[in-house]
């Protein structure tokens, strides 16, 4: 596994996050069990808009995702000073839509929000306790959009 280097790696473009998904494997099974903290990483613009736009499609305070059940993984949303989970995720490892390698790979059920089921979260390691995330809106035109977010373990 790849890591990542230091304070400029949050702030780079969609093209070299992509670039680095690339070069980056699937996680082992045993890293993706626990709660981890969401990130946002980009241009100023795209870490401004992401927040913003969560909450329309049903993940308002969103703080990450948690991972217990083989299967499966939930969002995690902040509400006042709690953290709960909820609308579940598929979870399987499969061919990623940037390359043909594997990638982690997260999408919503028919019970999810409807804005929520276009949605499909792409993983692989950059360390033991970070993943990075790329999410692809399944539509035309956003397809093309890979938005990148990290994971990172809450300790």
């Amino acid at each position: 596994m790849s890591s990542w280097p230091d304070a400029d790696f949050y702030t780079q473009s969609i093209s070299f996050y992509l670039n680095r998904f690339r070069a980056l494997t699937v996680p082992e099974p045993s890293l993706l069990e626990g709660r981890f903290k969401a990130q946002f990483i980009g241009s100023s613009w795209l870490v401004w808009l992401a927040p913003r736009l969560l909450p329309i499609g049903g993940l308002a305070g969103w703080y990450g995702k948690s991972f217990a059940a083989p299967d499966t993984a939930i969002n995690v949303l902040r509400s006042g000073d709690q953290l709960v989970e909820s609308v579940p995720m598929n979870r399987t490892v499969c061919r990623s839509r940037f390359d043909d390698q594997n990638a982690f790979v997260l999408t919503y059920g028919k019970a999810a929000p409807l804005l929520l089921r276009g949605l499909r979260d792409e993983f692989r390691a950059l360390d033991a306790d970070t993943l990075l995330g790329l999410t692809i809106v399944d539509v035309p035109v956003l397809r093309l959009l890979p938005l990148p977010f990290l994971l990172l373990r809450d300790r």
